[in-house]
């Protein structure tokens, strides 16, 4: 089976967790990985190059795929050394309103930097954009750097290296969905297996 998976994945314990108990309950079935966004991702499976994916919506999906939500996180701020906020322990989207922004783009324009973006200017602020990363580690990681702050899913703070500093984020919308998608037609048995798997572990 290839199973696709977008970068940000591999740090959400319920997609972790979910390919290890697949493969334990199917240990014959070889399982392929690769790594590429979102959309690409989509794209690839309507194609028929990979068999499953995990990812982020939202994107532009057709009537022939399918999607599992496996889990909603909360976003958090990741903020440089030495910043002004560090003695919060949890801050809203107005208190980064003097912020640079480092967000994550999409082709189309669509996804949770967008929904970011929009949080922002509900708040009555347009964000700053200082950097678009290609990844959300990238945006992590060009935080340490001290270009801006950043704003991501809860599991990304699996990421641990110096200069980095999480806060908790008082927002009830957009939270980081991440879920399973296949197509509805031509699908194999081992895939229909990984559905199964996926909505048990949602249950």
């Amino acid at each position: 089976m290839k199973l696709g998976f977008t970068e940000s994945a591999s740090f959400n314990d319920t997609v972790t967790g979910l390919i290890r108990r697949y493969q334990q309950q199917h240990p014959k079935v070889e399982v392929n990985l690769e790594e590429n966004d979102s959309e690409s991702l989509i794209s690839r499976l309507g194609h028929g190059d990979i068999d499953a994916a995990f990812v982020r919506p939202p994107f532009a999906m057709g009537g022939d795929i399918d999607f599992i939500t496996l889990s909603e996180e909360p976003l958090i701020v990741v903020l440089p050394d030495g910043h002004s906020l560090m003695s919060r322990k949890e801050l809203s989207l107005a208190d980064l309103r003097q912020e640079n922004f480092i967000l994550y783009s999409r082709k189309s324009g669509y996804g949770l930097s967008a929904d970011i973006v929009a949080a922002c200017r509900q708040s009555g602020f347009n964000p700053t954009i200082r950097q678009q990363a290609p990844q959300l580690s990238s945006a992590v990681n060009l935080v340490s750097a001290g270009m801006g702050i950043a704003v991501v899913p809860e599991s990304m703070q699996r990421i641990d290296r110096d200069g980095l500093h999480y806060r908790a984020l008082r927002l009830d919308w957009p939270k980081a969905v991440l879920g399973l998608a296949t197509r509805k037609a031509n699908r194999s048995a081992v895939v229909d297996d990984l559905i199964t798997s996926a909505r048990i572990e949602t249950s």
